[in-house]
Protein backbone atom coordinates (compact mmCIF):
# COMPACT_ATOMS: atom_id res chain seq x y z
CA UNK A 1 0.00 0.00 0.00
CA UNK A 2 2.84 2.00 0.72
CA UNK A 3 4.38 2.14 -2.99
CA UNK A 4 0.35 2.50 -3.96
CA UNK A 5 0.73 6.12 -2.11
CA UNK A 6 3.54 7.19 -3.03
CA UNK A 7 3.85 6.07 -6.74
CA UNK A 8 -0.26 5.87 -7.82
CA UNK A 9 -1.83 3.16 -8.60
CA UNK A 10 -0.53 2.84 -12.37
CA UNK A 11 2.48 2.59 -10.86
CA UNK A 12 1.50 -0.59 -8.92
CA UNK A 13 -0.30 -1.96 -12.06
CA UNK A 14 2.41 -1.22 -14.38
CA UNK A 15 4.92 -3.38 -12.08
CA UNK A 16 2.02 -5.94 -11.87
CA UNK A 17 1.73 -6.19 -15.89
CA UNK A 18 5.74 -6.18 -16.14
CA UNK A 19 6.07 -8.62 -13.79
CA UNK A 20 3.59 -11.16 -15.55
CA UNK A 21 5.50 -10.44 -18.32
CA UNK A 22 8.62 -11.44 -17.43
CA UNK A 23 6.81 -14.60 -15.91
CA UNK A 24 5.62 -15.49 -19.21
CA UNK A 25 8.76 -14.95 -21.09
CA UNK A 26 10.18 -17.19 -18.72
CA UNK A 27 7.73 -19.76 -19.66
CA UNK A 28 8.48 -19.04 -23.33
CA UNK A 29 11.82 -20.06 -22.87
CA UNK A 30 10.65 -23.40 -20.95
CA UNK A 31 8.21 -23.80 -23.73
CA UNK A 32 11.63 -25.78 -26.34
CA UNK A 33 9.52 -26.60 -28.98
CA UNK A 34 5.81 -27.41 -28.35
CA UNK A 35 3.91 -24.43 -30.66
CA UNK A 36 0.71 -24.68 -29.46
CA UNK A 37 2.32 -23.31 -26.21
CA UNK A 38 4.55 -21.17 -27.90
CA UNK A 39 1.41 -18.99 -29.15
CA UNK A 40 -0.49 -19.40 -26.15
CA UNK A 41 1.89 -17.73 -24.18
CA UNK A 42 2.74 -14.82 -27.01
CA UNK A 43 -0.95 -14.04 -27.11
CA UNK A 44 -0.86 -13.72 -23.13
CA UNK A 45 2.68 -11.60 -23.70
CA UNK A 46 0.63 -9.40 -26.20
CA UNK A 47 -2.28 -9.18 -24.12
CA UNK A 48 -0.64 -8.04 -21.01
CA UNK A 49 1.51 -5.39 -22.59
CA UNK A 50 -2.00 -4.26 -24.66
CA UNK A 51 -3.04 -3.88 -20.89
CA UNK A 52 0.39 -2.04 -19.62
CA UNK A 53 -0.06 -0.04 -22.51
CA UNK A 54 -3.48 0.60 -21.35
CA UNK A 55 -2.91 1.62 -17.95
CA UNK A 56 -0.18 4.10 -19.41
CA UNK A 57 -2.68 5.67 -21.38
CA UNK A 58 -5.24 6.11 -18.42
CA UNK A 59 -2.89 7.67 -15.72
CA UNK A 60 -2.06 10.15 -18.43
CA UNK A 61 -5.35 11.12 -19.20
CA UNK A 62 -6.12 11.35 -15.55
CA UNK A 63 -3.43 13.52 -14.97
CA UNK A 64 -3.89 15.80 -17.80
CA UNK A 65 -7.55 15.97 -16.36
CA UNK A 66 -5.71 17.00 -12.83
CA UNK A 67 -3.81 19.89 -14.69
CA UNK A 68 -6.32 21.25 -15.89
CA UNK A 69 -8.60 21.10 -13.17
CA UNK A 70 -5.35 22.39 -11.12
CA UNK A 71 -5.09 25.58 -13.90
CA UNK A 72 -8.60 26.40 -13.56
CA UNK A 73 -8.49 26.31 -9.88
CA UNK A 74 -5.78 28.29 -9.65
CA UNK A 75 -7.20 30.73 -12.56
CA UNK A 76 -10.05 31.46 -10.53
CA UNK A 77 -7.83 31.81 -7.02
CA UNK A 78 -6.36 34.49 -8.60
CA UNK A 79 -9.32 36.52 -9.37
CA UNK A 80 -9.97 39.20 -6.76
CA UNK A 81 -13.52 40.00 -5.39
CA UNK A 82 -16.76 38.01 -6.57
CA UNK A 83 -17.97 37.65 -10.41
CA UNK A 84 -20.80 40.48 -10.94
CA UNK A 85 -20.65 40.97 -14.67
CA UNK A 86 -19.68 38.77 -17.56
CA UNK A 87 -16.05 38.64 -18.45
CA UNK A 88 -15.13 37.05 -22.21
CA UNK A 89 -11.45 36.11 -20.79
CA UNK A 90 -13.18 34.20 -17.90
CA UNK A 91 -15.78 32.57 -20.19
CA UNK A 92 -12.77 31.55 -22.50
CA UNK A 93 -11.32 30.32 -19.94
CA UNK A 94 -13.53 28.15 -18.22
CA UNK A 95 -16.38 26.72 -21.49
CA UNK A 96 -15.19 23.91 -23.40
CA UNK A 97 -18.56 24.00 -25.08
CA UNK A 98 -21.86 24.95 -25.05
CA UNK A 99 -24.83 22.81 -26.52
CA UNK A 100 -28.17 23.99 -26.47
CA UNK A 101 -31.48 21.98 -27.11
CA UNK A 102 -34.97 22.43 -26.70
CA UNK A 103 -35.58 21.55 -23.36
CA UNK A 104 -31.78 21.82 -21.94
CA UNK A 105 -28.76 24.07 -21.89
CA UNK A 106 -25.71 21.88 -21.40
CA UNK A 107 -22.46 23.27 -20.56
CA UNK A 108 -19.35 21.44 -20.89
CA UNK A 109 -16.20 23.12 -18.55
CA UNK A 110 -12.31 22.44 -19.84
CA UNK A 111 -12.02 20.38 -17.00
CA UNK A 112 -14.28 17.73 -18.39
CA UNK A 113 -17.47 19.11 -15.90
CA UNK A 114 -20.95 18.95 -17.48
CA UNK A 115 -23.45 21.00 -16.39
CA UNK A 116 -27.12 20.39 -17.38
CA UNK A 117 -30.03 22.86 -17.12
CA UNK A 118 -32.93 21.50 -18.30
CA UNK A 119 -36.58 23.31 -19.08
CA UNK A 120 -37.68 23.72 -15.65
CA UNK A 121 -36.23 26.86 -15.32
CA UNK A 122 -38.46 28.16 -18.10
CA UNK A 123 -37.94 29.73 -21.87
CA UNK A 124 -36.81 33.02 -20.61
CA UNK A 125 -34.90 31.88 -17.88
CA UNK A 126 -32.63 29.59 -19.92
CA UNK A 127 -32.22 32.25 -22.88
CA UNK A 128 -30.67 34.61 -19.73
CA UNK A 129 -28.60 31.90 -18.81
CA UNK A 130 -27.61 31.65 -21.99
CA UNK A 131 -26.68 35.23 -22.64
CA UNK A 132 -24.90 35.48 -19.03
CA UNK A 133 -22.80 32.11 -20.46
CA UNK A 134 -22.16 33.30 -23.58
Amino acid sequence: MAASRRYGVAYVKIAKIDAAIKQKQDELLNAENDESRICEIGEAIMKLREERQQVMTDAAMRKDVKGRIEGLSNFLGEQTGAITEYSDALVRRLIEKLTVYVEVLLIMVKSGLEITVDSTLGQSEMIRLLFLVL
